[in-house]
């Protein structure tokens, strides 16, 4: 069997639930012996041997659908069934749909980027609930707004040339979710039906069976009726354009906590794009997740629009992941704490309990005030907590040096003039540590009298 639920699960849920009456007494029973094996298998996987935290794409990619379909479809056949459906349903309830609502806030998103998004929370944002209703009769998709609202993150998040925005660690930025289009059936939302196509064929639009294609929400303006802006709560992050046109300016700005999976350390940072990428998240998501590249350049704050902040003895190397492995050196980038992902320090929190048990660690900015009337979209960060917790200085990797005693940003679009602006409000611990406010730029600037031109 496949461990992540590919293999041998979702067929055996699907032939034991909808061919029931066609099986014979005894073919029945070893079929749904091979359901609640199979509901065993991905419960150790995911707890034990794998730790699948609801932070993390693997979890959606897709074991745990494989678990809700093996769970829910042999309930109440046989008594050692109970077990598996409690712990789903424990889960789903007390594990997974926290997180979700904290990391989709009221007005949707997600935390990991490029495709990441697609293969993972992209094919579970529609399937679990679905099943979930079909079952219990609980309609989560009328209770839980970050749902709806993650329709919205996937339009939002699509730059005017029709690729998604480049933010966090992502190979892919023309990857469908592929849960996009049954749950804008569920919510009757044209733009994201018809946001990469507009499906007419007649046919099922999700795993396992979901709605059928509606021709009558296809709508390719439909986006256009939309806010040109919006702040995305839960992760912190606000995207504003100047028009749904493809010649429009394009911002994009984070400020918010870390969620450990697939993200980068770049909180405050900003992208532009206008007729092409202005100021840009650089730096090359390869060769391989794990590179010198990708650990010492892009997945660090030197790749990001913002500042650092640079004490030179900042040089304590990465612990070993292995028992024996020599400590790696990372490069002294002068930026924000090194957590999340493929640092070797923290795992993935198995849920939000873990997750605010371990807040000073997690914390890592906030959206202290949003404004977005008047053609005026402003932003107001607190950013400290990206390079100083109560751990740094302590001879401590992950948490650096004591650099920075306070960093706050404001990013202003002035959409009537076409301007962003961007005031820093920084205090370093020592005013000799090297500060640097970073803009990356696809080509070279061109120096001007009073600043540069990027094209």
């Amino acid at each position: 069997m496949s461990w992540r639920g590919h293999g041998q699960a979702k067929p055996l849920a699907i032939a034991y639930d909808w061919l029931y009456d066609q099986w014979s007494p005894k073919q029945r029973s070893q079929l749904l012996t091979k359901v609640i094996e199979a509901s065993d298998y991905l419960i150790e996987r995911m707890r034990v041997k794998q730790r699948l935290s609801p932070y993390n794409v693997y979890l959606y990619n897709s074991p745990f659908q494989a678990l809700m379909a093996t769970a829910l479809a042999s309930y109440g056949d046989a008594p050692n069934a109970e077990l598996p459906m409690r712990w789903t349903a424990d889960y789903w309830k007390n594990r997974v749909l926290p997180v979700w609502r904290q990391v989709m806030g009221n007005n949707g998103g997600w935390h990991e980027g490029g495709e990441y998004v697609g293969i993972g929370i992209g094919q579970a944002i529609y399937q679990l609930p679905a099943m979930w209703r079909k079952a219990t009769g609980e309609d989560l998709f009328r209770s839980e707004a970050g749902m709806r609202g993650f329709l919205d993150f996937l339009i939002y998040r699509t730059r005017p040339d029709g690729t998604h925005m480049r933010w966090g660690d992502g190979g892919y930025f023309d990857r469908i979710a592929p849960d996009s289009v049954p749950l804008a059936i569920e919510y009757s939302h044209s733009a994201a039906y018809s946001l990469s196509r507009c499906p007419r064929s007649f046919e099922p639009t999700s795993w396992p069976w979901g709605p059928l294609t509606m021709e009558t929400l296809c709508d390719p303006e439909a986006h256009k009726k939309l806010p040109r802006q919006k702040n995305f709560d839960g992760i912190g992050m606000v995207i504003a354009r100047s028009s749904w046109d493809k010649d429009a300016t394009y911002l994009s700005f984070k400020a918010g906590d870390n969620f450990w999976s697939h993200s980068q350390l770049d909180q405050g940072a900003f992208t532009l794009y206008k007729g092409g990428p202005l100021a840009i998240d650089s730096g090359l998501y390869g060769p391989q997740y794990g590179s010198d590249h990708h650990m010492n350049y892009s997945y660090q704050t030197i790749a990001h629009n913002v500042i650092t902040v640079t004490d030179p003895d900042d040089n304590i190397p990465a612990p070993s992941k292995k028992k024996g492995e020599t400590p790696r050196q990372i490069a002294n980038d002068g930026g924000q704490r090194r957590i999340g992902s493929g640092w070797g320090g923290e795992s993935a929190p198995l849920d939000l309990y873990e997750w605010l048990r371990k807040s000073e660690i997690y914390h890592t900015g906030k959206i202290e005030r949003y404004y977005d009337q008047d053609d005026l979209v402003i932003a107001v960060a607190d950013l400290t907590s990206a390079y100083t917790n109560e751990y740094s200085g302590k001879d401590n990797f992950s948490h650096r040096t004591r650099r920075v005693k306070k960093y706050w940003r404001t990013i202003v679009y002035d959409r009537v003039n076409d301007v962003v602006i961007v005031y820093d409000n920084l205090v370093s611990t020592d005013p000799m540590f090297r500060k640097k406010s970073l803009i990356h730029t696809i080509k070279e600037p061109r120096l001007i009298k009073d600043g540069f031109v990027a094209e």
